[in-house]
């Protein structure tokens, strides 16, 4: 599973509400073609894993991605303006 901070998903929520997005719109951490992952708006799918925040869903993550983010972190990167997120995966053999 993975391991969001509470201020990534401040800033998350923070985004969502401010981009008065469609009502079927969702942020998602996906995987693109060449392996790297990224957040895109989409819409929800069955099998997602849902991340909430004050019980509002914020970020939902596909099944297949989600088994290869067990472990890794998403964290607010220090030092950065404007305000960017970080993902961090595990450490090989951990």
């Amino acid at each position: 599973m993975l391991i969001v901070s509470d201020r990534a998903l401040v800033v998350m929520a923070n985004a969502l509400d401010a981009g008065q997005l469609p009502e079927e719109q969702v942020l998602r951490l996906a995987v693109d073609e060449e392996g790297e992952f990224g957040l895109v708006l989409d819409e929800a799918r069955d099998g997602d894993e849902i991340i909430s925040r004050n019980e509002k869903p914020v970020l939902y993550i596909d099944s297949e991605a989600s088994m290869s983010l067990h472990g890794a972190k998403l964290d607010v990167a220090e030092g950065m303006s404007p305000v960017r997120l970080a993902l961090k995966m595990p450490e090989p053999g951990l």
